[in-house]
């Protein structure tokens, strides 16, 4: 299948920010509409319901979040470009929580891994995450 086209609301991207700017102001635009692009480094694989999309030099990523069966992002979008419209917010964890959500994490891949042997980073325990309207990958 290919994945070129709109996801969502059809829109004229007005693209705001980069990743790297929108991460480094997040704290001031959590709960605004923002736009931004990316390329596609990874998707959800159990139900497309989440990319994870990095800036040009890979170092700074953020996942775009859809609701589950609204918005379908297919495997092939892997390595595509793509712009993002959507509403910016952060997601705190308890310890357990992240290491939960780890663990889930690894099993969309097919992967078990032992809660017990998981290492939580300060970084572990908050997502910024785009909670998504519409996207256009090309």
């Amino acid at each position: 299948e290919n994945p070129i086209g709109f996801y969502g609301e059809k829109y004229k991207p007005h693209i705001d920010y980069n990743i790297s700017s929108l991460l480094n102001d997040s704290d001031n635009l959590l709960g605004d509409i923002v736009e931004v692009t990316g390329k596609v480094t990874e998707v959800c694989p159990l139900k497309g319901c989440w990319v994870k999309i990095s800036d040009v030099s890979e170092k700074k990523t953020i996942r775009v979040k859809v609701k589950d069966g609204e918005i379908i992002f297919p495997l092939k979008s892997v390595g595509k470009q793509i712009n993002v419209r959507g509403i910016l917010n952060k997601i705190s964890f308890t310890e357990q929580q992240a290491i939960n959500w780890k663990v889930h994490l690894e099993k969309e891949k097919g992967i078990f891994l032992n809660p017990e042997t998981v290492k939580l980073k300060k970084e572990d325990l908050f997502e910024y995450r785009i909670d998504c309207i519409s996207a256009e990958i090309f």
